[in-house]
């Protein structure tokens, strides 16, 4: 049984909004609470998803399912940001090269 795109986009977009939203709040986070923190918190929340999705069965609603893409949404935002932060540490800022007109 295929549901039907409405019933689908109403699947995703919570998730969507929630991981939109933790970028936000891990961006100002990152500058007090040291990354490998963040990186360890965000692994718990995406493993507890992860294991929270193994109550899959048949007749399932869609509640059940859109809370565990928003509790995915909270975990994969506390694992990448870090990660693209740290990756950007020691790195000195400079103006870009001025282009030739």
């Amino acid at each position: 049984m295929k549901p039907p795109p409405a019933e689908a986009g109403g699947l995703l977009s919570p998730g969507g909004l929630v991981t939109m939203a933790m970028m936000f709040v891990i961006g100002r986070l990152s500058g007090v609470i040291q990354p490998r923190y963040l990186i360890a918190v965000g692994a718990a929340i995406a493993a507890f998803s992860m294991y929270d999705l193994t109550n899959v069965y048949g007749d399932l609603g869609v509640r059940f399912l859109a809370h565990s893409r928003m509790y995915l949404g909270i975990g994969r935002p506390l694992i990448f940001v870090p990660i693209m932060i740290a990756s950007y540490e020691g790195i000195p800022p400079r103006r870009p090269p001025k282009l030739p007109r």
